[in-house]
């Protein structure tokens, strides 16, 4: 340990106790081969916190209200023609006329859906790009929500029960898919969220790119909002 922790180019406390586990793995095999009596007492490795971002209440409905806000706009990613960086801005509101196009956004109405439905049901946003009609079960019984069986994912394929505000978001997602008019209803084949994006890798990226605009404009990308 005192040779691991004095390196020149100093190693991680998670490398250092990957490091450690291996000698005790070594040492517990030797007990049982019977060429030690006992394996000796380990000095403890200290464990780096490294915690995920996350939002507080305020931020959360801060992140809600923007997305809603800006659905079905188209924002441009330009880069400054004075100075370094880039910035986004809605169509004619760029900070000098020679600010250069990057790239346009068109924000979808579903941003702001992804954002209640994973906080709300728990599951990762890569999952999100599995999830069809057929993966969503509306239960209504004394309370009233969601049974997600999604495909198996990170060792794991149990049914996921959301808490009872993502039926709405569902419903919601359902009535604007439903064509009426000529009498189609929504697929169970189809995709619940970005369902115009056969490419699930590049609906993903759609996904990333848009809550990248959203973490821009409402200042969150780095730092946090007041209470």
């Amino acid at each position: 340990l005192t040779k691991l922790s004095g390196q020149k180019e100093s190693l991680s406390l998670s490398t250092i106790g990957a490091y450690m586990g291996l000698v005790r793995k070594v040492l517990l095999h030797a007990v049982r081969e019977s060429h030690l009596e006992q394996v000796p007492e380990f000095p403890k490795v200290g464990v780096e916190d490294r915690p995920r971002g996350w939002f507080r209440v305020a931020e959360y409905s801060l992140l809600y209200r923007t997305a809603k806000k800006l659905a079905n706009k188209t924002i441009e990613w330009r880069a400054k023609s004075q100075g370094e960086g880039s910035y986004y801005c809605l169509p004619g509101r760029r900070e000098h006329p020679d600010d250069r196009l990057i790239r346009r956004i068109e924000i979808s109405p579903d941003l702001n859906e992804v954002i209640v439905s994973t906080v709300n049901s728990y599951i990762r946003p890569t999952e999100l790009k599995h999830m069809q009609h057929r993966h969503v079960q509306v239960v209504r019984r004394k309370f009233t929500y969601l049974r997600l069986t999604l495909p198996p994912s990170k060792g794991h394929s149990f049914p996921i029960t959301t808490m009872p505000w993502v039926v709405k978001v569902y419903m919601r997602i359902r009535a604007r898919r439903l064509k009426p008019s000529v009498g189609q209803e929504v697929s169970i084949n189809e995709y619940v969220f970005y369902p115009e994006y056969p490419n699930r890798d590049y609906a993903l990226k759609k996904i990333q790119r848009q809550f990248e605009v959203l973490l821009a404009v409402t200042g969150l990308r780095i730092k946090g909002v007041k209470e």
